[in-house]
């Protein structure tokens, strides 16, 4: 352990990260502005909030990225898995978990196509809807909910395609990934219609998760947390939450051998489809338009270069 980490720690936890050095934390492909995998790295609220705990008790993380959300609970009864993320807490889950204290609050709500609302709960009796397999939806409405035909996905985004293209009627998931993803994805003919309330707030509370058979490392976790102080959990809600962007700063995504390329290569040129409305295309006065045009734009800004445009 660090010597710069503070006393925080009892001479039993201390001893356990000497014998446990390396903890291993689960990381979603792509559930943002959370807890996803961009530009070869472990990105999110949740990533950077556990980096910084993290920091604070002075132990190294493995992020493991790739499997379901199913398929990393499994992971975590099998032991192959120390943590899990942005994780909520339900009666199943807590036969092999251990949780924290909430670190962030979320609202669950319910997205369908524009010109069909589905408001609350009552609304979504007798329809079709979108869950991610192993998500807590899953567990609850399954259970409790059985007039309601669960449309079992992979993930978030599978989930909002099958209400896109009409294989369920709606889609229930977190707030703001919702509101990420809709942006991100250009889903223009999808809302978010309504809050889905589930009779507990603690289902709306995103907790840190550990096994079961690791007590003590859920005890580190909360000591952890507490030497968390406000001012840092606002700057990363800030960076994350409050002012979220799909487009992440140049100098973080680069690496050396890309930096060097680009300085090489100021100037890239390239050749838009001159009639591809609204992506992108050429106005009457002969300027470059369109949403490519505006996302060309921001990464000249990003990686400052300059793009060429060739016309057809």
């Amino acid at each position: 352990m660090s010597p710069d980490v503070p006393d925080i720690l009892t001479k039993e936890e201390r001893q356990w990260l000497a014998d446990h050095p390396v903890i291993k934390v689960h990381n979603e492909k792509d559930f943002p502005p959370l807890n996803f995998f961009a530009a070869g790295r472990a990105q999110g609220f949740s990533i950077d909030y556990m980096r910084l705990l993290a920091s604070k008790i002075g132990v190294r993380l493995e992020f493991v990225t790739g499997p379901t959300w199913s398929k990393f609970l499994g992971m975590m009864q099998s032991g192959e898995l120390d943590i899990m993320l942005n994780i909520v807490r339900t009666p199943e889950r807590e036969k092999f978990l251990l949780y924290t204290r909430p670190y962030a609050s979320n609202p669950n709500s319910i997205l369908s196509r524009k010109g069909e609302i589905y408001q609350n709960l009552e609304s979504l009796q007798g329809k079709t809807v979108a869950v991610p397999r192993g998500f807590f939806h899953e567990e609850i409405l399954g259970k409790d909910f059985p007039r309601i035909k669960l449309h079992l996905v992979t993930n978030i985004l599978e989930g909002m395609k099958a209400v896109a293209f009409g294989d369920a009627d709606a889609a229930v998931g977190e707030l703001a990934v919702f509101n990420y993803l809709l942006g991100r994805e250009l889903m223009t003919d999808l809302v978010v219609s309504g809050e889905l309330k589930l009779g507990s707030e603690s289902f709306n509370q995103l907790r840190i998760a550990a096994r079961k058979d690791l007590p003590v490392l859920a005890a580190i976790l909360e000591k952890g947390m507490d030497a968390i102080t406000p001012d840092e959990l606002k700057l990363l809600r800030d960076r994350w939450i409050t002012g979220a962007s799909t487009v992440i700063a140049g100098a973080e995504i680069l690496n050396e051998e890309e930096r060097g390329w680009l300085k090489e290569h100021p100037v890239i040129r390239f050749t838009p489809d001159p009639s591809f409305p609204p992506f992108e295309f050429f106005d009457e006065q002969g300027q470059f338009r369109g949403i490519a045009a505006d996302y060309i734009d921001l990464i000249q800004k990003k990686l400052n270069i300059r793009f060429e445009i060739i016309r057809p």
